[in-house]
């Protein structure tokens, strides 16, 4: 039942199953009790619940993608806070995804309160997350801003990005968003400004995480993390969306919005060079990630607009022309159909 609610509530991958039963049968291995989960029997709740999970990860499973109602319903929630508050906060990193498509790992910590490092096999440790440090801004004269400030934000011109650490190995890579200046509260530039202003109020060092917080019952800032942005998240797609189950809501999480960035592209037609390069896939695994999203199907529908026409003229075109009165053959006897 505990590997069930893991599954249903969170949409836990079989593999996430696998390591919680060996380690509950560990624990209790350990305390000289039978194994409740016992993997290496076939015959067991467990392994019968994991192997139909295996054959059930399909497309259908994966993170769904944000959408444009429940983008602005986290816009919606953001409005009227601090600007050091919670959902502000969210909001300008859930402006950054939807362009460069950032992992969790990217800008989040597993905990409030500690940062987290990824450790070299040569022990130098790094900062999973992005820090002050990696963005890098320039002003409407393509002149770096060595000092931000809240006066820059309405006279940038691009921000590039290091992408310090990455899943496909290709660390420091840099990557420049440009400024749009029809859409400010959307802006890549202006929400990335916005974060690294918000750090620099609450005092964050330049080598220290980005994604910060705070509001007034704290007399620190917390790190946003995995848990809080998801659990946010969903709060803001059932608002979005009061008539999704419960499983269609625990659907959308952190890795929805790198979803929400490509299906944004894919719906824009930009081609699959395109698609890789900004959103940093080696691979062509990106297409497990593609949806069939309503603008997708509105456009299929379109492209064949033309062969429907046709279609539906050549069918009016007959509708007059009646078959023969030819009398009816009492002598043919039964007809047996092609089942």
């Amino acid at each position: 039942m505990f590997l069930k609610k893991l599954y249903v509530d969170h949409n836990s991958r079989a593999a996430t199953l696998t390591g919680y039963a060996d380690s509950i049968d560990q624990l209790h291995l350990l305390r000289k009790m039978n194994p409740p989960a016992n993997l290496s029997s076939k015959s067991t709740p467990s392994f019968t619940v994991i192997e139909n999970l295996k054959k059930e990860e399909d497309v259908a499973r994966q993170r769904l993608p944000l959408d444009i109602l429940i983008f602005a319903k986290l816009k919606e929630l953001a409005e009227g806070t601090h600007e050091d508050s919670f959902e502000r906060a969210i909001f300008n990193w859930i402006c950054l995804g939807r362009f460069g498509g950032y992992r969790g790992g990217e800008f989040l910590q597993k905990t409030q309160d500690r940062v987290e490092y990824h450790t070299y096999p040569s022990k130098k440790r790094v900062v999973k997350a992005f820090v002050p440090k990696d963005l890098i801004f320039t002003d409407a004269d393509g002149k770096i801003i060595e000092e931000l400030t809240e006066a820059h934000l309405d006279c940038l011109q691009s921000t590039e990005v290091t992408h310090r650490l990455q899943k496909n190995r290709r660390n420091n890579q840099k990557l420049n968003f440009s400024a749009d200046n029809n859409n400010k509260d959307l802006c890549f530039c202006r929400n990335a400004a916005q974060i690294v202003l918000r750090a620099k109020r609450l005092g964050q060092s330049d080598d220290l995480p980005l994604a910060i917080y705070k509001n007034s019952k704290q007399s620190s800032f917390k790190y946003l993390t995995s848990r809080k942005v998801t659990e946010y998240l969903r709060k803001a797609t059932r608002l979005a969306h009061p008539d999704w189950p419960k499983e269609k809501v625990n659907m959308i999480g952190i890795h929805s919005i790198r979803v929400f960035a490509l299906v944004l592209l894919s719906e824009a037609n930009k081609p699959s060079w395109f698609m890789k390069a900004r959103l940093r896939w080696v691979s062509d695994s990106y297409k497990l990630y593609l949806r069939d999203t309503s603008a997708i199907s509105n456009e299929h529908t379109a492209c064949l607009d033309s062969s429907s026409s046709a279609a539906i003229a050549l069918i009016s075109s007959n509708l007059n022309n009646l078959p023969s009165d030819t009398p009816i053959d009492d002598e043919m006897g039964a007809y047996n159909d092609i089942d």
